[in-house]
């Protein structure tokens, strides 16, 4: 793949490109790691979703596919992280709602 500089300004059709086939590759990737925690052996993120996410990466500027991927990314570290400290205060505090801080 030949590297892509970013246009100054992306048109609204563009984004819109952009937009879903980001959506639509996160969905698929989403749906064989569901099912694959679900324990079908035969799901894979990674083969199920290459031509998704080909599309993704040629749908829009590399900077925004490069964005969104580590978003995406961090944004599930974080959600497995505050789920992880969740069920380790549930287990020291049995029956004791955490304090939201405010």
């Amino acid at each position: 793949m030949v590297a892509q500089e970013d246009p100054p300004h992306v048109p609204a059709s563009t984004r819109r490109k952009c937009w879903a086939a980001r959506d639509e590759y996160f969905k698929c990737v989403d749906d064989a790691l569901g099912r694959m925690e679900a324990g079908d052996k035969t799901a894979s993120a990674t083969t199920e979703c290459r031509a998704l996410k080909e599309e993704f990466k040629d749908a829009c500027p590399a900077a925004w596919a490069k964005h969104f991927i580590l978003k995406r990314v961090n944004e599930k570290r974080v959600s497995k992280t505050m789920e992880h400290q969740m069920k380790q205060y549930e287990s020291q505090h049995p029956g004791e709602a955490p304090d939201s801080g405010r």
